[in-house]
C-alpha cells in the first residue's frame, strides 16, 4: 500500500532491474509493490522488503511521454502531489484511448489525474471520499451525496503501457466500469477487479486545463488541446442560466410588487357605466350596400378623471345575434377640446349544424387609451350595425386600469436572455450526449 500518514514526501530510492540491471527510481519504495523498468519494459513485482523483484511480463513501450514528468511535485485542490506513474489505457473492444497520471500524497495515497481529448478530471476514491462508501446506482442513474448522477458510458478499460510505480497490479486491473456524470462531476462505478467482492465507487471533478498548468508548473500550451466536449464539462450557458434566470425572476416579483403598490395608492375608478338607446337614423347615409346602417350619433354626461395622468378603458357591450355592430367613440376633453378617436366593434354569430351548437366572436370589446390627463371628460358616439333593429349599446369606462400588455412586454424582455441562453445550453447538452449511447435526448 501507498505510504501514508507522513509529513513529506518520501526521500526516493534508485534499484536494479531484475531484468537488465538499469536503474530504476522509486518515490514511494516502502508503498510500492509494482513497477517498471523504462530500459527493458518489464513489468516488476517485490515479493517482500528488500526483495529486488521479480519480471512478471514485458509490456509495451508508451506512445507517448508524459506532459507531467515523473516526479513532478504540484498543488493541486488543495493537496501536494508526486506524480509517480504514467498510464495509457483504451476501452476493450473501441479505439478509444486516454491516459492517466497516478499521483501520490503523503497523507492520504493515491489520486488519478484522468485526460481524454484534452478533457482533465481529478479522480479519488473512498480514502479522500468517505461518502463514497455511500454511493449506489442502478442501470440509469447513481447518487451519491444526494446528487443525482446520469449513466454516460460503459466500459472496461485495458491498460496498453504504463511507466512508474503502483501499489496493485494494474495490467490485470479491467473492471467493468458505468460512468455516471452530473457536471462537473462525475461517479465511476467499478465492478469484478482482482481482489474486490463489490463494487467501488470512485468521484470526479472536471478541472480546466489551466488549473493542471498552475498546479504543476507547466506551460499551458504543453497539454494537449481540448476536442469537442467533455463528457462532464460545465455548460458555460447552463452557469449563465442559472444566474440570469434566478434574476429574472426576481426583476419579475419586483415588478409586481411595484404594480401591487401602484394599484393600492391608484386603484381602478369607474367614470361611467350605463346603458343608451340607439336608433337607425333614416335621414343618415342610410344602408351601406344593404348591409349596414347608421345611427344617430350621441353625447354621454360629462365624467371627471381626477387621479393625474392615467390610462382609462373604453369597453362597449352590444346584444347582436348573428350580427354586428361598430362605434366610432370621441374623448373629448370638456375644458380644452383635446380629443382621442377610436372605433371598436361587436360581433357574435352562433347557430346549430350536424348536431352540435356553435358560436363565435363576442358581444363585448374594449380599448385602453394610455396616459390620459386629468379633467372633464364626454364620449361622442357614432355608432352602425348590420341590423337595423339595435336598441342599446352599454359603454363603461374605468381610469387607472392595469396595462396588461405592457407588464407581459416587460416580462417578456425580461426573459429573452435567459431563453436564450436556455436554448444554448440545451444544444450543448445535446452535443454532450452525442458521445454517449445513453443519451437523454435520442428518440
Amino acid at each position: 500500500m501507498a505510504t501514508v500518514n507522513q509529513v513529506s514526501f518520501p526521500t526516493p530510492e534508485t534499484i536494479d532491474c531484475p531484468n537488465c540491471r538499469a536503474d530504476i527510481k522509486l518515490y514511494d519504495p516502502e508503498g510500492s509493490e509494482f513497477c517498471v523498468c523504462k530500459s527493458c519494459k518489464s513489468f516488476i513485482r517485490f515479493t517482500g522488503m528488500g526483495s529486488r523483484g521479480i519480471v512478471q511480463k514485458q509490456i509495451q513501450p508508451i506512445k507517448d511521454n508524459p506532459v507531467i514528468p515523473l516526479g513532478t511535485e504540484g498543488f493541486l485542490k488543495g493537496y501536494p502531489f508526486k506524480v509517480i506513474a504514467y498510464i495509457e489505457k483504451k476501452e476493450k473492444e473501441t479505439v478509444y484511448t486516454w491516459t492517466e497520471y497516478l499521483l501520490y500524497n503523503y497523507k492520504k495515497g493515491y489520486a488519478t489525474l484522468a485526460v481524454f481529448n484534452g478533457h482533465w478530471n481529478f479522480i479519488v476514491d473512498k480514502t479522500w471520499e468517505p461518502s463514497l462508501e455511500k454511493a449506489y446506482s442502478n442501470s440509469v442513474t447513481a447518487t451519491h451525496q444526494g446528487a443525482e448522477y446520469r449513466l454516460f458510458n460503459k466500459y472496461v478499460p485495458v491498460t496498453t503501457a504504463l511507466i512508474g510505480e503502483f501499489d496493485w497490479d494494474i495490467i490485470s486491473d479491467n473492471p467493468k466500469t458505468n460512468e455516471y456524470i452530473a457536471p462537473p462531476f462525475l461517479l465511476s462505478r467499478e465492478s469484478d477487479s482482482p481482489g474486490t467482492k463489490y463494487a467501488q465507487y470512485f468521484w470526479g471533478e472536471y478541472t480546466e486545463p489551466k488549473e493542471i498548468a498552475e498546479a504543476f508548473g507547466l506551460d499551458p500550451n504543453s497539454l494537449p488541446a481540448k476536442e469537442g466536449i467533455g463528457a462532464n464539462e460545465a455548460s458555460p450557458h447552463a452557469v449563465h442560466f442559472d444566474t440570469l434566470a434566478k434574476y429574472s425572476v426576481l426583476a419579475v416579483m419586483a415588478l409586481l410588487v411595484v404594480h401591487i403598490m401602484i394599484k393600492y395608492l391608484k386603484p381602478e375608478r369607474e367614470l361611467l357605466d350605463d346603458n343608451y338607446d340607439i336608433a337607425f337614423d333614416p335621414s343618415g347615409s342610410g344602408s351601406w350596400g344593404g348591409s349596414s346602417y347608421e345611427f344617430k350619433p350621441f353625447l354621454t354626461p360629462s365624467f371627471e378623471q381626477k387621479d393625474g395622468s392615467a390610462p382609462l378603458e373604453i369597453e362597449v357591450r352590444s346584444y347582436v345575434s348573428n350580427n354586428w355592430l361598430e362605434a366610432t367613440i370621441i374623448l373629448v376633453n370638456d375644458q380644452t377640446n383635446e380629443t382621442w378617436e377610436v372605433t371598436k366593434g361587436t360581433e357574435y354569430y352562433h347557430g346549430y349544424e350536424g348536431g352540435e351548437s356553435w358560436s363565435e366572436g363576442s358581444s363585448d370589446a374594449s380599448i385602453i387609451l394610455s396616459e390620459i390627463p386629468e379633467g372633464k371628460y364626454h364620449l361622442n358616439v357614432y355608432p352602425a350595425s348590420g341590423d337595423s333593429g339595435q336598441t342599446s349599446l352599454h359603454i363603461r369606462v374605468t381610469s387607472n386600469v392595469t396595462l396588461w400588455r405592457n407588464i407581459l412586454l416587460v416580462i417578456l424582455v425580461l426573459s429573452l436572455y435567459p431563453v436564450y441562453c436556455w436554448y444554448r445550453m440545451t444544444r450543448f447538452e445535446k452535443r454532450r450526449w452525442k458521445n454517449s449511447d445513453y443519451s437523454p435526448y435520442d428518440s
